[in-house]
């Protein structure tokens, strides 16, 4: 293989001197937003290797840079201008994750390409569907799968998390329990820091005394503090560090303490030959990224002569070439990218590979790469040296076509028995539906328990056996470009129509919320032991508590204790909680042993819930995962059994475990169903 790529390699620099006619090649101008000083001059040696290979393997096309260091310009004005710009055919970057999160809501709006490695969770579950945000690499949800399955090797039980704040941390911290749990291990917990909490996350998470911390730092010097806090506090096991560590300045950082320091980091498939050709030409190892900006590069310029004689726009374009998949490899040098340029210009689809993979693509759900490579690295010696190169296919079969899908393996198990619990008599059916946060940007929030809502009348319920309370910030919000109309999804029904708020958000704090259910004060929540309350909560939660609006919460002491008082009181007679949070399983397991509650949450302690459906226009998301498939199940079956509406939301719920709790003192799952909820209230 070696021999094989320096041959080629060879090939390609033999024609270095010749000369062509300027005239005849047409500039390609694509803007370039990157950070200068990143990673020494290595831009420039992909851009320059780049462009003069397209330029002598086309001969009628080059690409023509505009650069752009991403840490030292207004990014925002920058983007809305290359965005808008007629004469830019297709922008590169970013390489922070927060910074490629504005490039793209800005490139979103003008539908222009735009191509990047910097694949954050958010990112892809967001713009991945539009048809213009082309990503290179697979969602940082893979890294973060393969770290945790590094760590499982080690043969260990009890691994924790210390993630960076900010969107590149996030898509750790929101797939990390979930992910340690599905491969056997036990997550001890999770932290996020920010420089100025290093010290105090750190300690935090070593308390809980876990034999590895899979560490996801922003920058090398975090690596560099982490290292050095880590000896300072003495924890005496592993680190496995994300892609950020991935650097040679960690080595100049660390010195001889580098020695030892490993992760898993994205690179270009090793059978590419990339890797050897850079190292023979440039005399290094190419950097993070390096590969897919090569990629970048010669699909643009493929693209842009291929929509030429086509006729058509180049987001079309760039689907279709990349819809024509190739098993040859290496199809990036010179010879190669002329063969495919010849074959474009007799107006033919060819299919090829790239420097950094196959670019195996699925347009029909997303415009991402399928497949991508990793390394397992580790610092040896003041170099990184490469032990086993990985990739998700190899290490988990299941379906990439969702930036965030899983295959979740492991179910609850429940005991169709009767508890032993008797109940009176159903006479009456009431519901409790609760928005807890405010803002344009909880927008799916207020949005799913005004569908729950309108769900709820749509079955037997009226007005006066609900009790809604939200902050009702939304129909008339000055971001709403439709005053009065509230969706959960672009086209659906608006669901700001007959809607009566018992109580807006603001003028309650939690003890109000408390003594509301108790049906003390003013309650209009009249129950008896007759009486089935359905409960549905949609916010933010946090470890062992539900947020309410900006800055108060309902602990889970209080929730606990506030149901354990309307069960000795006799206010229901089964009482079911439907919560969409994140951790809400951790104030769930509280209320274990209450006669006739059942409780069902989006995720469980451990695990933050996921959004589902970002709207460009409005710049929110629409609607949460869990909600959604609840509210779809439930339509197409009232009557389903507690046990299957589980299994459904279960497996369809990606990103989170569904989870019920207290159902041993409910009653049978299998037997009980959503019907003794729904229908006439009276």
């Amino acid at each position: 293989m070696l021999a094989s790529v320096c041959s080629l390699f060879a090939c390609t620099e033999s024609n270095e001197n010749e000369l062509r006619d300027d005239s005849s090649v047409e500039k390609v101008k694509i803007a370039v937003v990157l950070p200068k000083g990143q990673t020494g001059n290595s831009w420039d040696n992909v851009l320059g290797w780049v462009k003069d290979n397209i330029r002598k393997a086309s001969g009628t096309v080059e690409p023509d840079f505009e650069f752009y260091d991403e840490n030292g310009v207004d990014l925002d004005a920058v983007a809305d201008e290359l965005a808008a710009r007629e004469d830019i055919v297709a922008v590169v970057g970013c390489y922070h994750s927060a910074h490629t999160q504005t490039l793209a809501s800005k490139c979103a709006k003008q539908n222009k390409p735009m191509f990047t490695f910097s694949t954050s969770e958010e990112l892809q579950r967001a713009f991945g569907q539009r048809g213009f945000l082309w990503c290179l690499s697979e969602s940082d949800i893979t890294q973060s799968e393969l770290l945790v399955a590094k760590v499982a090797s080690y043969q260990v039980k009890r691994v924790a998390l210390l993630a960076s704040e900010g969107i590149y941390g996030q898509t750790f911290r929101d797939w990390f329990s979930f992910q340690a749990v599905e491969l056997g291990l036990e997550p001890t917990g999770s932290a996020s820091f920010s420089n100025a909490n290093l010290k105090e996350q750190l300690r935090s998470v070593i308390m809980e005394d876990p034999e590895m911390i899979v560490c996801v730092p922003s920058s090398a010097r975090q690596v560099y503090q982490i290292v050095t806090l880590a000896d300072e506090l003495g924890y005496m096991g592993r680190l496995m560090f994300s892609d950020t560590a991935y650097s040679e300045e960690v080595i100049q950082l660390l010195g001889k303490r580098s020695n030892g320091v490993e992760g898993i980091a994205g690179v270009s498939d090793p059978t590419t030959g990339f890797d050897v050709s850079y190292q023979a030409k440039f005399g290094t190892r190419p950097s993070e990224g390096e590969s897919m900006i090569y990629d970048a590069m010669m699909v643009i310029c493929y693209a842009y002569r291929y929509g030429a004689i086509h006729g058509i726009g180049m987001n079309e374009a760039i689907g279709k070439l990349l819809n024509a998949n190739s098993d040859e490899k290496g199809m990036w040098t010179e010879s190669a990218m002329q063969e495919v340029f010849a074959l474009i210009e007799q107006g033919q689809t060819p299919a090829f590979s790239g420097a950094s993979s196959n670019l195996d693509f699925s347009t029909d759900n997303y415009t991402t790469v399928l497949y991508s490579s990793y390394v397992h690295w580790m610092i040896y010696e003041g170099k990184i040296i490469h032990l086993a190169y990985d990739n998700r296919s190899e290490n988990k079969a299941s379906s990439a076509i969702a930036a965030w899908e899983w295959n979740k393996q492991f179910y609850q198990e429940f005991e169709d028995k009767d508890p032993g619990i008797t109940y009176p008599a159903l006479k009456g059916k009431w519901a409790v539906v609760v928005a807890a946060s405010t803002g344009w940007m909880n927008y799916r929030h207020q949005a799913d328990a005004l569908a729950f809502y309108q769900f709820l009348k749509e079955h037997g319920y009226d007005d006066e056996h609900i009790v809604l309370i939200m902050a009702d910030d939304l129909a008339n919000h000055p971001n709403n470009p439709h005053p009065g109309i509230v969706r959960r999804l672009p086209n659906g029904d608006n669901l700001y129509h007959d809607v009566e708020i018992d109580y807006l958000l603001s003028s309650l704090k939690p003890e109000d919320f408390q003594q509301i259910l108790l049906g003390k004060g003013n309650s209009p929540l009249d129950t008896t032991a007759e009486d089935n309350i359905l409960l549905f909560w949609s916010g933010h939660g946090t470890k062992g508590e539900w947020l309410w609006g900006e800055e108060d919460a309902l602990s889970a002491d209080r929730v606990s204790e506030t149901i354990r008082e309307m069960a000795s009181e006799h206010r229901f007679r089964k009482m079911m909680c439907i919560i969409e949070a994140c951790y809400s399983g951790s104030v769930a397991k509280h209320c274990e042993g209450i006669p006739g509650l059942l409780m069902l949450t989006a995720a469980n302690g451990e695990e933050t819930s996921k959004a589902d459906y970002y709207n460009i226009d409005l710049q929110v998301w629409m609607t949460n995962r869990f909600t959604s498939c609840l509210l779809e199940k439930i339509n197409l079956d009232p009557n389903i059994s507690l046990r299957e509406l589980y299994i459904s939301l279960f497996q369809k719920t990606l990103g989170s475990h569904v989870s019920v709790y207290n159902a041993n003192s409910y009653g049978s799952v299998y037997r009980n169903s959503m019907r003794e909820y729904l229908g006439n209230t009276h």
